[in-house]
């Protein structure tokens, strides 16, 4: 017991807060699992409001408004898991802005910090799409495919890229004016 009130103090002190927290509940948050075998095996990690405004900019359309959100992240925050989430944010702004040079140096930058993350893998790919490069484009698409091979956004962004790779080495198929997916 005293051990429980201990751990809950920490994580208070760190501004987490756990599972059963009805406040934690409804933030929005990602969690993590413990190394604990108590019966309190999850904590919640509340996101930055920044990375939240971020999103809601690149909902509206203002992504010049969402990488400021995500530089001013960026500026302070050192845990891996919030930098690579706010890179890959500047990776769907600057894709949104038509700098796709950008785009790609903040999802390499993204995905040095967590590899694992396809949706940055599928942004990589957009970014490289973009620019042309069809071949590096698949290959992004293809590696974020393993990491999630159910999505139907990397399917239709794979078989784009698949089709205009086709169209300018000699075949003749339509991509039906379908538009690449940004994730983020």
């Amino acid at each position: 017991m005293i051990s429980r009130l201990l751990i809950g103090l920490v994580a208070m002190s760190l501004g987490l807060s756990f599972a059963g927290d009805a406040e934690a509940q409804r933030k929005r948050a990602y969690s993590a699992e413990s190394e604990s075998t108590s019966p309190i095996s999850r904590l919640q990690f509340a996101e930055p409001s920044e990375l939240l405004q971020g999103r809601r900019y690149l909902k509206v359309g203002k992504p010049h408004k969402a990488l400021d959100a995500y530089r001013t992240l960026l500026e302070t925050e050192h845990n891996p898991r919030f930098r690579s989430s706010a890179l890959n944010g500047s990776c769907a702004a600057y894709i949104a802005l038509g700098q796709y040079t950008n785009a790609l140096n903040s999802c390499d930058e993204a995905l040095d910090l967590r590899p694992r993350k396809w949706r940055t893998h599928n942004n990589r790919g957009t970014a490289l799409f973009h620019l042309g490069r069809l071949r590096d484009a698949i290959k992004a698409y293809k590696r974020a495919q393993k990491l999630a091979p159910k999505s139907r956004t990397l399917r239709t962004n794979l078989a784009l890229a698949e089709k205009r790779l086709n169209t300018l080495t000699g075949g003749s198929v339509n991509d039906g004016g379908q538009e690449l997916q940004v994730m983020n």
